[in-house]
């Protein structure tokens, strides 16, 4: 979950919308209608293509009547959660879908020294749509999501302890964490196929992550951590898909731009020969991928079909970190690099009943 080793090998997709690296992923699903599961590389398909495979995910539309939901629900740890949906027209051409939610619960871990629960977890959040279809071949559609958790301590506990969810230190912990997604949809159908148009920005930020690293009250093994990371991702996708009329041939493509930039600032201290240390790193990290990718497929039969694509990107990337600490300046270090990849793809499928499928 960690962008210093590559993105994630399943890429994850929300209304059309891309989701950046895996630390950055909502907490609450809103309102899914249905979820599609693609295996294998999806370069040829997506703009952004996970190589192992890509889940897309549909929130619930508009519906043709002003509807109100209102939900409720409560569990162990004192976990109370309330939930509030609104969905109709608005007049015009316009509709709306509107998601809202709160939770809270009781941690898990009882600090002893504090004579608290310091893992404590409380978050919020909204899915806000709002549509407009001046004609039945065309639809624009403007997204916003924004969620907001405490999440407390983290949840580390001493091997020493002889409770796995007892801890005795001096420092309670936080993690607090804020996102951000704003996305413009466009979509035309043309009867030979469809065009979409998928603008989207986001914007994840932890401020702050605070850790005690001893796990004791005691001053002399004072050790902490301190992290403030910030992600923004724009992205801009154009895709063309063939019309579903029952035929045997099938295409799509696209064109994917994305923009990622992260920035962290992380502070350690923790003791030396018995003098007080500290170190803060520094580090930024800029990556834009630009891409064409493009498929086709066959059905032979109603149960054997065959599909081809391809991929072309070009990726450039650059790494700037610094690191000061007590006894001074640490080295400080850069990188840049770009490269073109080219991905080509093929494969066959055969539906042996209605149940299962066979493929390579």
């Amino acid at each position: 979950n960690t962008l210093f080793f590559g993105p994630p090998s399943v890429a994850v997709y929300v209304d059309d919308v891309p989701f950046s690296d895996a630390f950055t992923y909502t907490s609450e699903l809103l309102a899914v209608e249905d979820v599609d599961f693609h295996r294998g590389p999806q370069g040829a398909y997506f703009g952004r293509g996970g190589a192992a495979g890509l889940v897309a995910m549909r929130t619930v539309g508009p519906t043709d009547e002003q509807r109100f939901t209102l939900g409720g629900e409560f569990g162990s740890y004192d976990s109370v959660g309330l939930r509030f949906g609104s969905s109709g027209p608005l007049g015009g051409d316009f509709s709306h879908s509107l998601r809202v939610y709160y939770r809270e619960r009781d941690g898990y871990v009882n600090n002893v020294f504090l004579n608290e629960h310091t893992d404590d977890r409380e978050s919020m959040g909204v899915l806000a749509n709002l549509f407009w279809r001046p004609c039945d071949e065309a639809e624009w559609r403007l997204r916003f999501l924004a969620e907001s958790t405490d999440d407390g301590s983290q949840r580390l506990t001493s091997l020493f302890s002889p409770d796995p969810f007892t801890v005795s230190s001096n420092v309670p912990g936080e993690t607090v964490i804020d996102r951000y997604q704003l996305s413009l949809h466009g979509r035309q159908d043309f009867g030979w196929g469809t065009a979409k148009s998928i603008t989207s920005w986001q914007y994840w930020d932890l401020d702050p992550s605070i850790v005690d690293l001893d796990l004791t009250p005691l001053p002399a093994l004072e050790s902490s951590s301190s992290i403030i990371q910030d992600q923004t991702y724009l992205t801009q996708e154009f895709r063309f898909e063939s019309a579903d009329d029952g035929g045997r041939w099938g295409w799509q493509g696209g064109l994917f731009f994305s923009d990622k930039q992260t920035d962290g600032d992380s502070t350690r201290n923790f003791p030396v020969f018995n003098l007080p240390f500290s170190e803060r790193t520094l580090f930024g990290i800029d990556e834009q991928v630009l891409a064409g990718f493009g498929s086709a497929s066959f059905a032979a039969t109603d149960r054997l079909s065959f599909n081809a694509g391809v991929r072309i990107e070009y990726v450039e990337s650059e790494i700037d970190r610094s690191k000061d600490t007590s006894f001074g300046p640490g080295p400080a270090f850069g990188l840049e690099q770009d490269d073109w990849y080219f991905s080509p793809t093929g494969g066959l499928s055969y539906q042996v009943n209605d149940v299962t499928t066979v493929h390579a």
